[in-house]
C-alpha cells in the first residue's frame, strides 16, 4: 500500500515539475530594436520619431526616443518572427527615411536589431519648365575662371540650362578649366570639391551623356535635368537639387507651309504675330507644281515700333523663288506685323482666314485678285528665314 502511495506522490511531482519547466519554456524572451539617427549629412538629428510596423501581422509601435539621437523599442519574441518584414518610418528636422528589414533568425537569437538610420532631405526642385531652343542659333558665355568668351549652339544641353535661367531667373557660371566647358555653380550653389553640378538627358530612358554640355545636342521632346551629385552613384532621383528642362525645338522661321488650288495672283493684305523671337532675310514662295508663282513685291512692318523690311521680285533669272529683304528684321514675339504681298503667277495659296502656323499665326485681311476680285480667306503660301551673307 504504502509503495502505490510512494508511485502516485511520484507522478504528481513529474508531472508539477513539467507544468513548471513548460512555463519557463514558454515565457517569451525580450526583443529589442534600437539604434541612431542621423541627417543626410551625417550630423546627429536629437529627438527623432520614429514608428516601426509588422507588415506580416500589421502590428505598429512607436519607438521610445530622447534628446540625443537615440531610438529604442522593446518588444518581445511573440511580437516578432525570422522572416517578418518591419518597416522602420523615421523623421526629424523636416528630414525622413523609410526602411524595411526582413528579421533573420541571427536577429532572433540575438535578442533584437541595431539598425541605424540616415534620413534624406526632400528633394528640392530649383526650376522646372519649357524651353524652345532654336535651330542655327547661337548664344555666348564667358568662362569665370579665365574670362574667354565661347560661342555656343543654342540646341545643346548648356544651351537648355542658359534658356532655363533666363526663364527661371538664376543664375549659372562655367568654367574652362579643364579644357572644355563644364557648369560650377548655379543658382549660387557652386560645386564643392569632388560634389558639383551634372545634367542627364531622358533620365533613365537614356544612359548618361558621356560629353560636356557644350557638345550635346538636343532634340525636340528631349528632358534635360540637371541635378546635384555628391558622388558618382548620385543620380537625378536620389539627388538633393535638381532641374528639370523640357526642350522644344524649333526652326528659326516663320512657314505657313504648302498651300493648295485654287489659284490665282493677286495682292494679299494681312497681319502675322510670332510665336517666339524670329530673325529674318528671306521670304519664300510656294508655286503650285509646273507653274513660275513667286512673290514680285513685299513688305513687313510694324505700326508701332516702325520697323520695316521689303524685297523686290526682278526675274525670272536664278532662285527666283526666294527674295532677300532690304534689311535683317527680328520679329518680335507677340508683336503684331502687317505684311503686302504681291504675287505673280500661280503661287500656291492657304484658303482661311486665320491658321496657326510654325512661328506664330497669321491673318488675311484682304486679298485682291488679278480679276479685281475681294476675299478675306486667301493666305498666301510663304517662309519668312535667315540666310548669313554669302
Amino acid at each position: 500500500m504504502r509503495g502505490r502511495i510512494s508511485a502516485a506522490l511520484l507522478v504528481i511531482v513529474v508531472v508539477c515539475l513539467a507544468a513548471v519547466v513548460a512555463q519557463v519554456i514558454a515565457q517569451p524572451s525580450p526583443f529589442v530594436i534600437c539604434g541612431w539617427v542621423s541627417k543626410s549629412g551625417g550630423e546627429p538629428c536629437d529627438n527623432p520619431a520614429v514608428s516601426i510596423s509588422n507588415l506580416n501581422t500589421g502590428a505598429e509601435w512607436q519607438a521610445e526616443t530622447n534628446a540625443i539621437n537615440y531610438y529604442q523599442l522593446i518588444l518581445d519574441s511573440n511580437d516578432v518572427n525570422a522572416g517578418d518584414i518591419l518597416r522602420f518610418n523615421a523623421s526629424c528636422c523636416d528630414q525622413l527615411k523609410t526602411i524595411e528589414h526582413e528579421v533573420t533568425q541571427s536577429d532572433i537569437d540575438n535578442g533584437g536589431i541595431l539598425l541605424n538610420i540616415s534620413l534624406e532631405a526632400p528633394q528640392e526642385i530649383i526650376w522646372q519648365g519649357d524651353v524652345t531652343l532654336i535651330n542655327g542659333t547661337t548664344f555666348c558665355v564667358t568662362a569665370h575662371n579665365s574670362g574667354e568668351e565661347y560661342v555656343v549652339n543654342c540646341t545643346t544641353a548648356l544651351g537648355a540650362l542658359d534658356a532655363a535661367a533666363h526663364a527661371g531667373g538664376f543664375n549659372y557660371t562655367v568654367s574652362d578649366e579643364w579644357g572644355i566647358l563644364f557648369v560650377d555653380s548655379i543658382a549660387d550653389m557652386p560645386n564643392e570639391g569632388w560634389s558639383g553640378w551634372m545634367y542627364w538627358v531622358n533620365y533613365p530612358d537614356e544612359p548618361m551623356p558621356m560629353v560636356g554640355a557644350a557638345e550635346y545636342v538636343v532634340e525636340d521632346g528631349d528632358v534635360v535635368t540637371w541635378y546635384w551629385s555628391s558622388s558618382m552613384n548620385m543620380t537625378p532621383e536620389n539627388s538633393p537639387k535638381v532641374l528639370i528642362i523640357n526642350v522644344t525645338v524649333a526652326s528659326n522661321e516663320f512657314d505657313t507651309g504648302k498651300g493648295t488650288y485654287p489659284s490665282i495672283s493677286g495682292t494679299h493684305y494681312g497681319t502675322i504675330i510670332p510665336s517666339r523671337n524670329i530673325t529674318v532675310n528671306r521670304i519664300y514662295s510656294y508655286p503650285c507644281a509646273g507653274t513660275g508663282g513667286h512673290i514680285e513685291y513685299v513688305k513687313i512692318w510694324n505700326e508701332t515700333a516702325g520697323e520695316c523690311a521689303f524685297a523686290q521680285w526682278k526675274n525670272y533669272a536664278g532662285d527666283y523663288h526666294n527674295l532677300t529683304f532690304n534689311t535683317t528684321l527680328t520679329l518680335e514675339k507677340g508683336v503684331i506685323y502687317n505684311y503686302i504681298i504681291k504675287t505673280g503667277s500661280y503661287p500656291q495659296i492657304i484658303h482661311a482666314h486665320y491658321k496657326q502656323v510654325n512661328g506664330g499665326n497669321i491673318t488675311c485681311t484682304l486679298f485682291r485678285d488679278a480679276n479685281g476680285k475681294e476675299y478675306d480667306d486667301w493666305i498666301p503660301a510663304f517662309r519668312l528665314w535667315y540666310a548669313p551673307a554669302a
